[in-house]
C-alpha cells in the first residue's frame, strides 16, 4: 500500500490534536507568537478609555527607536519600560500608541526621536537591542511585545501620507489606523501584513542553509523570501529555494504549517563531490548557501562547530528540530511530487 494515504491521516490527526492545545501552549516555544495580551480592539476608539489607560500608575510604555532598536534592562534580559511619570519627563511630547492589556497593565508603544546614542538609556539604566536579538536573550512576553510596537511604528513612519492621492493622513484607532485628511479621498489605511515562507530543505541528513555577507562568521539561516500576489505557498517555496540557490534540483512538499515550510529536496542541491558543510555559494540573490548537517544546524550548534562566542544562535528548546517532532517528520516524508 502506498504510505501517503496514511501520512495524511496521521497529519490530519496531528493537525486536530493541535487545535485542541490552548494557544499559550502551542506558541510558548515560538518567540514572537508568546504574547498573551489582550489588545481590546473594541475599545481603540474610545478616547477617554485610552487616556485613562494612558494615564495609570501601572501603565508600561515600550520605547522603540527609528532604527527598530527597542530599549532593554542593563543585563538584557528584559524590556526596560517606561512609567508614565518617566514617560512624561522623558518623551512627553512623544505620541503614545495603545497595545493592549496584560494581568491589568496597559502597554503603549513610544517612539523615540533620534538613533543615536542619549542620555536616556543610561539614565534608566538601560540600553539598545534589536527585534533579532531579543527573540534569543528576552521571555517570550517582552520579545512579542517588542516585535508588536516595532511593527506598528515602523508602519506609521511609512504611512504618513495617504497612497491614493498622496495627502497627510492621520492615525485614528490609538495608531491601528491612518485615514487621509483630504476629504474628497478619506480612504482609511491599515497595518501591513505580508505574508513570507521560512523553509528548510532537507534530504537525508543534511538541510540546506545561507547566509548575507554582512553576517558575523558562521551565522547561516534557513532559506525564507516574500510570498508573491496570487502565489500559493508551495510556488513560493520553491521560487525562493531557486532563487536563493542559484537554480537546481525540485523541492517536494511533505507538509505545510502555517507558512514555516518543511520541504525535501528530490536530490542534493549542490554540485557532485561537495560534502555536507561545504559552501556552495553565491546563488542567484548573491548569497552563499551551505548544505550542513539538520541536528547540528538546528538543534543550537554551528555548522562550522564555531567556538561559541563567534556568534549567537538560537537555544536548542527554541531550534525547529526540537519542536512537534517536526525534523523526525521530514525524514520519514513520503515520496512523489506535492
Amino acid at each position: 500500500m502506498h504510505p501517503r494515504p496514511m501520512y495524511r491521516a496521521r497529519s490530519r490527526l496531528r493537525a486536530q490534536e493541535r487545535l485542541t492545545v490552548p494557544t499559550s501552549a502551542r506558541s510558548r516555544n515560538n518567540v514572537f507568537a508568546g504574547l498573551a495580551l489582550d489588545r481590546a480592539s473594541e475599545r481603540r476608539d474610545e478616547q477617554e478609555f485610552i487616556e485613562t489607560r494612558r494615564s495609570a500608575a501601572t501603565t508600561r510604555f515600550t520605547v522603540v527607536r527609528p532604527d527598530g532598536k527597542a530599549l532593554v534592562d542593563a543585563a538584557r534580559r528584559g524590556l526596560r519600560q517606561l512609567a508614565e511619570a518617566e514617560r512624561a519627563a522623558w518623551l512627553g511630547a512623544a505620541p503614545v500608541w495603545y497595545l493592549g492589556e496584560a494581568d491589568e497593565v496597559a502597554h503603549f508603544a513610544v517612539a523615540h526621536a533620534s538613533d543615536e546614542e542619549e542620555p536616556l538609556a543610561s539614565a534608566l539604566g538601560g540600553q539598545w537591542m534589536d527585534l533579532r536579538a531579543a527573540g534569543l536573550a528576552l521571555p517570550a512576553f517582552d520579545a512579542g511585545l517588542f516585535a508588536y510596537a516595532r511593527g506598528l511604528l515602523h508602519w506609521q513612519s511609512r504611512a504618513r501620507f495617504c497612497g491614493a492621492c498622496g495627502s497627510p493622513t492621520i492615525f485614528v484607532a490609538a495608531g491601528h489606523k491612518a485615514r487621509c485628511t483630504n476629504p474628497a479621498c478619506g480612504v482609511v489605511h491599515f497595518p501591513r501584513t505580508d505574508p513570507a515562507i521560512i523553509v528548510i530543505v532537507g534530504w537525508r541528513d543534511a538541510c540546506l542553509l545561507g547566509r548575507q555577507a554582512s553576517w558575523p562568521p558562521n551565522r547561516y539561516s534557513t532559506l525564507a523570501g516574500f510570498v508573491e500576489p496570487g502565489e500559493t505557498l508551495e510556488d513560493a517555496v520553491r521560487r525562493e529555494v531557486f532563487e536563493e540557490r542559484g537554480g537546481g534540483g525540485r523541492v517536494r512538499l511533505p507538509l505545510v504549517t502555517a507558512v514555516a515550510v518543511p520541504g525535501v529536496a528530490d536530490a542534493r542541491l549542490h554540485r557532485r563531490g561537495a560534502g555536507p558543510g561545504a559552501a556552495r555559494g553565491p546563488g542567484a540573490r548573491g548569497r552563499p548557501v551551505v548544505h550542513g548537517r539538520r541536528d547540528r544546524a538546528l538543534a543550537g550548534r554551528r555548522v562550522a562547530d564555531a567556538p561559541a562566542a563567534a556568534v549567537g544562535v538560537v537555544p536548542p528548546d527554541r531550534a525547529l528540530a526540537a519542536r512537534d517532532g517536526r525534523a523526525r517528520a521530514l525524514r520519514a516524508a513520503p515520496s512523489g511530487q506535492f
